[in-house]
């Protein structure tokens, strides 16, 4: 699994400016940001989708078997456990707000 952590746009607008200068997901929650939280839970690296002008700096890697995630929402031992079962084509949400969906290929 290739784990994408993308800019939420309702998140991103309301984080402003610090979105000006980063994706969501690199914004700090305590002494680390929510990419690091996700990658510690995960244990695998992640890569961002956020505005072209970020992209050079947070890049995007996709790969045949791609897990979308929402970069403005914190994860927890019970979320990843969650993603992690996830079969190709299912999504979590709540609220109608997309948490995480497994992708073929590079959708």
């Amino acid at each position: 699994m290739n784990f994408i952590l993308f800019d939420d746009p309702a998140a991103r607008v309301n984080l402003l400016p610090f979105t000006f200068t980063r994706p969501v997901a690199a914004i700090r929650t305590g002494i680390l940001t929510i990419a690091e939280k996700w990658e510690k839970l995960l244990q695998q690296p992640i890569s961002y989708s956020t505005e072209t002008y970020l992209s050079k700096k947070y890049t995007l890697q996709l790969t045949t078997d791609n897990v979308w995630i929402n970069g403005a929402v914190c994860p927890d031992e019970e979320l990843v456990k969650a993603i992690l079962q996830l079969k190709t084509g299912e999504g979590i949400f709540y609220n109608a707000r997309i948490i995480a969906v497994r992708t073929p290929d590079d959708e």
